[in-house]
């Protein structure tokens, strides 16, 4: 059985050990002073727990209760908005989450990950409500992808809080050249980032079953890749129609290719004995 408190506690533990990043990729993150990142990335986790829990009750009472990720993934940011108004009373925390901004970075997570988060939720619940054994590899990736949401949400309330730059300037680290030229060339730099991720990574990932996480380790913020074939078939309802050919593509080719390769070998070898005849 898997015990959310132990999970959550973990995952704060690695948190308050080291957040240098070490992926090779810039997170937006990463131009605030630490102690700032600690406490965005744990006021993330702790209202993430906190729903968790809510859900778990709506769900254990069987009031057939339905959410959408796009919606959930807004509160998680209001109420952590709310957390730092209260207890940061020296941040512009007027954050616009109806902006333009807020919509389309949450609907570039939900994108890229909102079948990953579903998974999450969905054995989240099966595990907590599981009397068996547990299996400690469930148990690891539910922890990958949680920690990859929490880095990913944090980094969209840091956007959102950098808008405001001139009030939340102390925030930033003392040897950062941060204005808004950078945060909107960030913002840009990550359309394009996303575009070609969702265009052509994310096909080939559903078609390999192979996804890449942020996680937290004792060296700081890494790279892990987890093999996860069962949301193949349900990332496929949702691929654009470029989407969907670039996966087409993929298959044929793994498929025709090697086919034909043999077909034209077998041809070029009977050469020989037709010249003979």
């Amino acid at each position: 059985m898997l015990n959310l408190d132990i999970v959550f506690s973990k995952v704060c533990l690695k948190v308050h050990l080291n957040v240098a990043n070490v992926t090779g990729s810039s997170l937006l993150s990463d131009c605030l002073k630490k102690e700032v990142k600690v406490y965005l990335l744990s006021s993330v986790l702790e209202e993430l727990k906190t729903l968790c829990i809510n859900l778990m009750y709506y769900k254990s009472q069987k009031l057939g209760f339905v959410y959408k990720i796009d919606r959930f993934l807004q509160l998680i940011l209001i109420l952590v908005q709310k957390k730092i108004t209260t207890e940061l009373q020296f941040l512009d925390t007027n954050i616009n989450y109806s902006s333009s901004e807020g919509k389309w970075l949450l609907k570039n997570l939900e994108s890229e990950d909102g079948e990953l988060i579903k998974w999450f939720f969905e054995n989240i619940f099966l595990e907590v409500n599981d009397l068996g054994p547990t299996d400690s590899s469930s148990d690891k990736l539910l922890i990958s992808i949680l920690e990859t949401l929490v880095l990913k949400l944090t980094d969209i309330i840091t956007y959102l809080l950098l808008i405001e730059l001139t009030s939340n300037r102390s925030i930033l680290e003392d040897n950062t050249n941060v204005d808004i030229l950078f945060i909107h060339s960030h913002k840009n730099n990550l359309y394009w980032q996303s575009y070609i991720n969702t265009t052509f990574f994310k096909p080939k990932y559903i078609y390999n079953g192979v996804y890449t996480l942020n996680t937290f380790t004792p060296d700081g913020i890494c790279n892990k890749l987890v093999y996860l074939p069962t949301l193949r078939l349900k990332e496929k309802k949702y691929l654009s129609t470029l989407q969907f050919t670039v996966l087409v593509y993929l298959e044929l080719f793994d498929f025709i290719y090697p086919k034909g390769k043999l077909i034209l070998n077998k041809m070029y070898k009977m050469l020989p004995n037709l010249n003979k005849g």
